[in-house]
């Protein structure tokens, strides 16, 4: 009995972990966006593969928002997290218009933006897993 207690509370995971995981695949979504937008830009990959690409982006982008939503995880994580997503959803919205115009100055303005929220994502989930 002792030994399930004990393998239990090693088990147990923070709010701030438990968010940060719940969170993983939008991160990994806003990577994806900005290495699609970088080869869309160098002509390596068609406009088709990057809007579907944020098709895929934005599901994720949901799921992270409600998980955003419901955790018990401190408020300014979570609203660091939010904060994010949502410059990453408004980027993935301006690629899609910009690939729709191919405005290639535009869609390295999203690259950018992919960039920065993913480095502030990644920040934060190493800090919280340390």
């Amino acid at each position: 009995m002792l030994a399930v207690v004990i393998l239990a509370a090693c088990n147990q995971r923070t709010a701030e972990e438990k968010l940060l995981k719940d969170i993983e695949p939008a991160i990994s979504w806003v990577a994806t966006l900005h290495f699609a937008a970088q080869q869309w830009s160098a002509g390596d990959v068609p406009g088709t593969y990057v809007r579907l690409t944020v098709d895929e982006a934005e599901k994720a982008f949901d799921k992270a928002t409600t998980s955003i939503d419901q955790s018990q995880a401190s408020k300014n994580l979570r609203d660091d997290v939010l904060r994010q997503i949502q410059i990453s959803r408004a980027a993935a919205k301006r690629l899609q218009q910009s690939i729709e115009k191919e405005d290639r100055d535009s869609v390295a303005k999203c690259a950018e933006q992919f960039a920065s929220a993913s480095a502030v994502l990644q920040r934060l989930h190493q800090q919280e897993s340390q």
